[in-house]
């Protein structure tokens, strides 16, 4: 396997930051519909006695939310978890601690292969619990009216959405700033001779 030179990591390194900006973009538009679905339910009266139905619906509510909020923090790690990864193999070759060229060329691909996959589908798997979600709450109209407990919980959920959508655009803003900056000076990154 030959050596794979400056710029063809920094054309992966673009394809991947645009593909997670996109899916940090879809996501949170998953995370806000949640939101404005959660807004749509009020407080019922404790000393209602719940149905079967009610209690399925409720726990509808929580399973489709929860989910989203953690795919939304497997979502945040991955820019994260590309930097610490992305470091790792620098130190490797700083160090002149790489076997050989076509190993840190593999690691390289698959980090940013996987990552680039892995923000895809974690976007997927946002949309279709919001689908789920937004299902569940059209065609429960008579199901909107949570206990406290359950609102209670529907509201923290309310709460750390925002909170995921806000460090996923935060993410996303820096990424686009490091794309532009990386843009801006293609040339010199470009012809930087680090080819492996």
């Amino acid at each position: 396997m030959g050596g794979i030179g400056a710029t063809t990591y920094v054309y992966s390194y673009i394809a991947f930051a645009v593909v997670y900006v996109a899916s940090a973009l879809a996501f949170s538009i998953a995370l806000l519909r949640m939101r404005s679905i959660f807004r749509e339910l009020t407080p019922a009266s404790d000393t209602d006695p719940l149905s079967a139905e009610d209690l399925v619906v409720m726990r509808g509510y929580l399973h489709f939310g929860s989910r989203l909020l953690d795919l939304g923090g497997y979502a945040i790690l991955i820019p994260f978890a590309y930097l610490a990864v992305t470091f790792a193999l620098g130190t490797l070759v700083a160090g002149g601690r790489v076997l050989t060229a076509s190993v840190l060329n593999m690691a390289w691909a698959l980090l940013t292969g996987g990552m680039g996959i892995a923000s895809l589908l974690l976007a997927i798997f946002a949309s279709r619990n919001a689908r789920a979600l937004k299902l569940l709450f059209e065609q429960n109209p008579e199901h909107r009216m949570l206990h406290q407990r359950t609102l209670h919980a529907v509201h923290n959920l309310r709460r750390w959405s925002l909170l995921t959508v806000a460090i996923l655009l935060g993410t996303s803003f820096f990424t686009i700033w490091n794309i532009v900056a990386v843009l801006a000076n293609i040339q010199g990154i470009s012809g930087a001779d680090f080819a492996l």
